[in-house]
C-alpha cells in the first residue's frame, strides 16, 4: 500500500487533503502505482494506463488546474470498472470547477453492460434523413432501419442526409431482445438540460455536443436503454458518475472510495429540483429584432437558436433586408469575386476560422470571418458553420445586455 492511500485510510482529514493537493499530479500518480495497480482487471496494463492519464493530463490547461487528489481518484476509479481513460470514447478526464470528474462514454457503458454478463451484444446506431426508419407498436414491438446503401455497401454521411434520431439495442442471455428509440428532437431535449452544454452555449465554450454529436446522442440513448436491463454494481457506479456530471454536481469521489470500490453518489434530488424550476421558470419576453442575412434555421444535429441573429451590413442597405445567409458575391457582384473570397480563406482551415468565430468579440468580424468560412463549406459543414455564426452572434448579444442591463 502506497503512503498516501495508508495516510487517507488512517486520516482523511482536510489538513491531509491539502497537503496531498500540494504534490503535483504526475508524482502522486506514481507514488501511487500500487493502488492503480491493485484496482485494475488483469487485462490491463498498469503503464499504459497511467501513461494514458499522464497524456490526458498534459494535454488539458484546465485540467491542470484541477486538485490532483480528484485526478488520482478519478484515474483510479477508471481502473476499478476497467475503462481506458481517452483512448478509445470508454471515460474521460473532465474538469468542473477544481475537481476532476470521471464521466463514462457510450463505448465505456457498452464494455460495462457486458462486463455484467446479463446481456450477450449491445449496440447503438444514428439514423439519418435518407434512410428507411419504421417503428410498429400493438401485438408486436419492432422497428426497421435500413440505412442508405450503394451496391450492397453503406453509403456516406452526407449521401444519407442529416441525423434524425438514434436507436439502442441488446440482447440478453435469456434471447429476449430490448431496445430503445429516440428521435433528434429526444435527444436534444435532454441535451438542452445537461449543465455543461448550458455552459457551452453561455460562455461559447467547447462541448462535445457540438463537435461530436453523434456519439453524444448515441451514449444518451443508451444511457436510457442501460436503464432497462439488469445493473451490475460497476454500470450503476458509471451511470452515478455521468448524471453527477450532467446535472453540475460534485461527484464527490474520494481516493479511499476510488480504490475500495466503496462510490456513494451524491443526492441529485436538490439538483433535480433546480433543473425542474429552470424548465419551468418564465421567460423574459426578448425584443423582436430585424431579419439578418444569415438563415436562422441551424443544422439538425445542433440546437436551433430562439432568435434569428443579425449580421452586419456588408456595404448597402439591401443587405439588411436580405433573407438568406450571406455569400461571398455580397461584397462584389462580380464572379471573380468568389474565387478571390477562397483563394483568401484557403490561407486558413476551416477549424481555424470556426475557433477564431467562437472567440471574436464584434459582430464585424464575426461576419468577416462567416464570409470567409463560406467558400470552404459543403454539406453538413455549411450547417455547423450557420450554427457556429448564430451561436457566435449570440454570445456577442448576451455580452451586450450583462454590459449594458435595459
Amino acid at each position: 500500500m502506497s503512503q498516501t492511500m495508508q495516510n487517507i485510510r488512517n486520516s482523511g482529514g482536510e489538513s491531509l487533503s491539502a497537503q496531498l493537493n500540494a504534490i503535483p499530479f504526475p508524482e502522486l500518480l506514481e507514488e501511487n502505482r500500487g493502488a492503480v495497480l491493485k484496482a485494475l482487471p488483469k487485462h490491463l496494463d498498469v503503464d499504459r494506463i497511467m501513461r494514458i492519464a499522464l497524456t490526458a493530463f498534459r494535454r488539458s490547461d484546465s485540467l491542470q488546474k484541477c486538485e490532483p487528489l480528484s485526478i488520482l481518484a478519478a484515474v483510479v476509479q477508471a481502473s476499478q470498472l476497467g475503462l481506458e481513460i481517452g483512448q478509445n470514447g470508454e471515460a474521460f478526464l473532465v474538469p468542473f470547477k477544481k475537481e476532476c470528474q470521471l464521466v463514462p462514454g457510450y463505448k465505456g457503458l457498452m464494455k460495462l453492460v457486458l462486463q455484467g454478463r446479463h446481456a450477450i451484444d449491445i449496440y447503438a446506431q444514428e439514423v439519418r434523413q435518407n434512410d428507411r426508419f419504421i417503428q410498429t407498436y400493438g401485438l408486436r414491438r419492432e422497428f426497421i432501419h435500413e440505412p442508405l446503401c450503394h451496391n450492397g455497401f453503406l453509403a456516406s454521411d452526407e449521401e444519407r442526409g442529416l441525423v434524425t434520431g438514434f436507436y439502442a439495442v441488446a440482447a440478453l442471455k435469456s434471447g429476449e431482445r430490448t431496445y430503445v428509440t429516440m428521435s433528434e428532437g429526444q435527444v436534444n431535449k435532454i441535451r438542452d438540460e445537461s449543465s455543461g452544454f448550458k455552459a457551452a452555449m453561455q460562455f461559447g465554450r467547447p462541448s462535445p455536443w457540438i463537435d461530436d454529436y453523434v456519439p453524444m446522442g448515441l451514449k444518451t440513448v443508451l444511457r436510457s436503454l442501460c436503464n432497462k436491463l439488469p445493473m451490475s454494481t460497476d454500470l450503476s457506479t458509471a451511470l452515478a458518475l455521468d448524471t453527477a456530471a450532467n446535472l453540475g454536481v460534485s461527484q464527490s469521489l474520494t481516493l479511499k472510495q476510488a480504490a475500495d470500490g466503496t462510490y456513494e453518489p451524491p443526492n441529485f434530488g436538490d439538483a433535480y429540483e433546480q433543473q425542474a424550476a429552470a424548465r419551468n421558470a418564465p421567460q423574459s419576453p426578448e425584443q423582436p429584432r430585424q431579419q439578418g442575412p444569415r438563415p436562422s434555421a441551424a443544422p439538425r444535429s445542433t440546437p436551433r437558436p430562439t432568435a434569428s441573429p443579425q449580421a452586419p451590413a456588408a456595404g448597402s442597405g439591401t443587405a439588411a433586408k436580405a433573407t438568406t445567409a450571406p455569400s461571398p458575391q455580397a461584397s462584389s457582384p462580380a464572379a471573380p469575386a468568389k474565387a478571390a473570397s477562397k483563394q483568401t480563406a484557403s490561407s486558413k482551415s476551416l477549424q481555424d476560422l470556426l475557433a477564431e468565430m467562437r472567440i471574436a468579440t464584434t459582430e464585424t468580424v464575426i461576419s468577416d470571418l462567416y464570409l470567409k468560412a463560406k467558400p470552404l463549406c459543403s454539406g453538413r459543414e455549411e450547417d455547423d458553420l450557420n450554427y457556429q455564426y448564430d451561436m457566435a452572434i449570440k454570445r456577442i448579444e448576451e455580452q451586450s445586455q450583462e454590459l449594458f442591463p435595459s
